[in-house]
């Protein structure tokens, strides 16, 4: 086996968009007509985590709170008051995971076709991450198979993906997002239980993308343009309407048009998805789905910029279909009708290569909202926001140390008092690709 052509995973790619850290280095192989290769990643971070003081009234953690119309979910910072610990220590994965991808590819009757299988190991597990939760190390650690597809097609008409990859939608603010490379929100469990990373600006700038089956279909590039359009099998509300199953009889939609800049100085992008999705009960109550997004990101001079927001309804927060809709009932309890909430967020991110050094600083800040309808409780979350401040140091051409300081603000719906959670969280560890 020989070190090759570049070969780039999905993760590795967005480590070469950011130009946080030089080209990844594939394992290439050939084998008859097929062209093998091997890429990915591995990091580890420490990170410690500082829960703010509690506020009476303030804004929970992010666990569901059982109200008579409906359950709220959301909140990310903690207080002091969290599982009756004020600070949480972890090594654990950033928010991209580990990664072994396996490419095939080759050329056969006038079709450029190829298969592609991407393991995501992660470190946590359970609470604090770390073992079973309780330190005795005896835990199940987790092994995400995110990637599972195929293509087939050509550069004159475009690409056919069948299989399950990063969904449309949010992809390219995800591979955007400087903490890609390192740690964001979601430290030690804060913010998600029985999780596999951390979170990044996820819940504090945009909705995750996630890793979903899906038909796509991607055209040839026009002049730095593409379009991108998929149908997704649609996501189920259990976060947001937990008193009766929902149906997705139609798929999702999703679209995405982008325009690269010449000479790779940044990209333009613009995307949406919809989904129509009906609830079982008597009523057959039903929600429309939808959100659109918009995104820019610069590179000049090694000052990289971006800048990115959404808006939608009956999507949630943080992911999709968390917290994403309040159901209405009659006097009797049945549900009569469920109604979307309205959300919208914004991330801004810049970082600098310092000339003839290997560091790069970066700087964001991102909000998410998600409005309150009718009968929702005053525990649900009304913002959530996250400053970040981080130094990148590429060691050697594949292994990048990272130093990072996050700030995280939670808000929840009780206007009249204090409602307002915050903690600090830092970081050391480092990320290598292959």
């Amino acid at each position: 086996m020989n070190k090759g052509v570049t070969r780039c995973s999905l993760a590795a790619l967005t480590a070469l968009c950011m130009g946080a850290v030089a080209p990844a280095r594939a394992v290439d192989v050939k084998a008859g007509n097929w062209d093998l290769s091997i890429s990915g990643n591995v990091n580890a971070f420490a990170t410690y985590t500082v829960c703010g003081s509690p506020n009476t009234n303030a804004a929970v953690d992010f666990v569901s709170v059982t109200t008579p119309n409906d359950t709220a979910t959301g909140v990310m910072a903690c207080t002091k008051t969290r599982d009756g610990s004020p600070n949480e220590f972890a090594i654990e994965s950033g928010l991209l995971p580990s990664a072994f991808v396996f490419t095939a590819k080759t050329r056969a009757y006038d079709l450029d076709v190829s298969a592609t299988i991407g393991l995501y190991p992660g470190l946590h597990v359970a609470d604090t991450g770390t073992g079973d939760g309780k330190g005795t190390g005896a835990g199940d650690f987790t092994l995400d198979v995110r990637q599972n597809f195929l293509t087939f097609g050509d550069a004159s008409w475009g690409t056919i993906k069948l299989g399950k990859d990063l969904g449309l939608f949010g992809a390219d603010v995800i591979l955007s997002d400087m903490t890609l490379l390192s740690v964001g929100g979601g430290t030690a469990g804060v913010g998600l239980k029985n999780h596999n990373v951390t979170l990044g600006h996820i819940g504090t700038g945009y909705i995750y993308a996630d890793w979903l089956p899906q038909i796509a279909y991607i055209s040839p590039n026009f002049g730095g343009a593409q379009i991108s359009i998929a149908a997704v099998e649609g996501f189920k509300f259990a976060a947001g309407i937990n008193e009766a199953a929902t149906t997705n009889n139609l798929p999702g939609v999703q679209a995405k048009v982008t325009y690269d800049l010449a000479g790779g100085m940044g990209r333009i992008w613009a995307g949406g998805f919809y989904q129509h999705t009906e609830l079982d009960t008597v009523a057959e109550p039903s929600l429309d789905a939808m959100v659109g997004e918009l995104g820019a990101k610069v590179n000049i001079s090694g000052l990289g910029a971006m800048l990115y927001g959404y808006y939608g309804k009956g999507v949630g927060t943080i992911q999709f279909g968390a917290a994403a809709a309040a159901a209405q009932k009659d006097t009797a309890g049945a549900i009569t009708s469920i109604e979307g909430r309205k959300t919208y967020g914004w991330l801004a991110q810049l970082t600098y290569a310092i000339p003839n050094t290997k560091f790069r600083p970066g700087i964001s800040w991102g909000m998410s909202y998600l409005n309150q309808e009718r009968g929702d409780p005053d525990v649900l979350v009304h913002t959530n926001a996250m400053g970040t401040v981080a130094l990148y140091y590429a060691a050697t051409d594949t292994l990048t140390l990272v130093a990072e300081a996050d700030h995280v603000r939670s808000k929840n719906w009780n206007l009249t008092g204090p409602n307002e959670s915050k903690h600090n969280s830092f970081a050391l560890g480092g990320i290598m690709f292959f």
